[in-house]
C-alpha cells in the first residue's frame, strides 16, 4: 500500500545534472571517450579497456579515465596511460558531470553512472560489473538506449574493440542520444514526501 517512486524519472542525481540537461549537445563525431568503471574496478576493465586505444584506428581519440586512488589498478593504470598521446587520469572527482558532457562515448559498468550519462545523453558502451545490473542493462539496450556488451566476466577487449569501431560509423552515435532521465529526480521525490506530510 505504499507509494512507489520507480523508474529513471526519480532516478536521484545531483543537482548539476538537471541544469546541465538543458545543454546537452547531440553528439556525432566520435573524439573524446570517457572510461569508468567504478572507484575500485575489481574487474581490471578499465586497464582491458586502454589497451584497445593504442591500435591505430583508435589512438587518436581523447581520453578520460576516472578511478579510484583505492583501485588495486591504479598504478598500473598510470603507467599504462603514460604512452598514450591524449589520455588523462582523474581521481577523486567531486562529480563527472563535466566529464560527461564534454565526452562524445562512455565506456563503463552499468550501475548508477548509467542514469548520469542518460541523463547529459552521452552515448554509452556498457558491462554489468554487478548481478543486479543485467536485467535493466538489457532492456536498456533492446530500447536503443545503450550498446550493452554483457557481464563482465564473458567481455574480452576484443568485443570492446569491435563495440568502439562499431561507434565511429556514421549516425550511429547520434543514435543513442535518446535521454532517460532530465536530473529532476530529486525534486519530484521531494514534492512527493511534502505532499503525503
Amino acid at each position: 500500500s505504499c507509494t512507489q517512486l520507480l523508474g529513471p524519472t526519480y532516478a536521484l542525481l545531483s543537482p548539476e545534472y538537471g541544469l546541465l540537461s538543458q545543454i546537452a549537445p547531440i553528439r556525432t563525431n566520435l573524439k573524446r571517450v570517457l572510461i569508468y568503471f567504478g572507484g575500485a574496478d575489481t574487474s581490471h576493465l578499465t586497464e582491458k579497456t586502454i589497451n584497445i586505444f593504442f591500435e591505430p584506428r583508435l589512438i587518436h581519440l581523447s581520453l578520460d579515465i576516472v578511478v579510484g586512488q583505492q583501485s588495486s589498478s591504479f598504478k598500473s593504470i598510470h603507467d599504462q596511460i603514460a604512452n598514450h598521446p591524449s589520455a588523462n587520469l582523474h581521481v577523486n572527482l567531486p562529480t563527472m558531470a563535466g566529464l560527461i558532457l564534454r565526452a562524445d562515448l562512455a565506456i563503463g559498468a552499468g550501475g548508477s553512472s548509467t542514469w548520469e550519462r542518460s541523463c547529459l545523453r552521452l552515448p554509452s558502451i556498457t558491462i554489468s560489473v554487478a548481478a543486479n545490473q543485467f536485467g535493466f542493462n538489457q532492456v536498456l539496450h533492446n530500447e536503443g538506449f545503450i550498446n550493452f556488451l554483457g557481464c563482465s566476466d564473458h567481455i574480452s577487449a576484443e568485443d570492446i574493440r569491435q563495440a568502439v569501431i562499431s561507434m565511429l560509423k556514421p549516425n550511429t552515435l547520434s543514435s543513442y542520444n535518446k535521454r532517460l532521465t532530465d536530473g529532476l529526480g530529486v525534486k519530484r521525490v521531494l514534492n512527493k514526501i511534502q505532499l503525503l506530510l
